[in-house]
Formats: structure tokens, C-alpha cells, sequence
């Protein structure tokens, strides 16, 4: 949604500049639900399981809480990062070569 609203505004490089928004985004949910699941495996945190903030909140819903649930959650959101931060150089150089063409 942001390579278009990019695009319409004229803005350089929109389709690398939307991977990197995309690569803060899934950074921030990453880091907020290896928070969740870290606390997940301390006992004596919280009265059983919980969700320790918003973010993970938001992504998790209110079903199903287990520490399973909350390491997958983790590691898709991480494994999702990782691919953001691999695609952005190839968007960028891929992106920068069709500007030069066409100018």
C-alpha cells in the first residue's frame, strides 16, 4: 500500500523504500514477540500465560495461548525479517537499473 501512495507522489525508489518500511514493521513485531515468548518461559511472571504487550497482542489474538504458539509466532515474524532485509538490496538494485533506462 505504501509503493502506491509512493508511486502517486513522485517519490525516488518507492518499491525500496516500501520494503524497508515493511522491513521496520515486521523489526518491530519481531522484537515485541520475542519479548512475549521470552517471558513465556520464566515462571512466575504472570498467573499462567499471558501476553506481555500490545503488538503481540494485536498479532496473536486471544485464542490458543501456549508457548508454542507464541515461539512460532516469533520465528515466522523473524524468518519474514529476514526475507524483507534480503529482498531490499535486490529491490534497490533492480529499482536503481529501470530509473537509469528509462532516464
Amino acid at each position: 500500500m505504501s509503493v502506491i501512495v509512493f508511486k502517486h507522489s513522485g517519490v525516488a525508489n518507492p518499491f525500496s523504500k516500501g520494503v524497508g518500511i515493511a522491513i521496520a514493521i515486521s523489526l518491530i513485531a519481531a522484537v515485541c514477540l520475542a519479548q512475549n515468548y521470552s517471558y513465556s518461559l520464566i515462571p512466575g511472571i504472570e498467573d499462567g500465560i499471558a501476553i506481555s504487550n500490545l503488538v503481540s497482542y494485536w498479532i496473536i489474538g486471544e485464542d490458543g495461548w501456549s508457548q508454542g504458539l507464541f515461539r512460532q509466532w516469533f520465528e515466522g515474524f523473524t524468518i519474514i525479517s529476514l526475507l524483507f532485509i534480503i529482498a531490499y538490496p535486490i529491490v534497490l538494485t533492480v529499482e536503481s537499473r529501470i530509473g537509469r533506462k528509462i532516464a
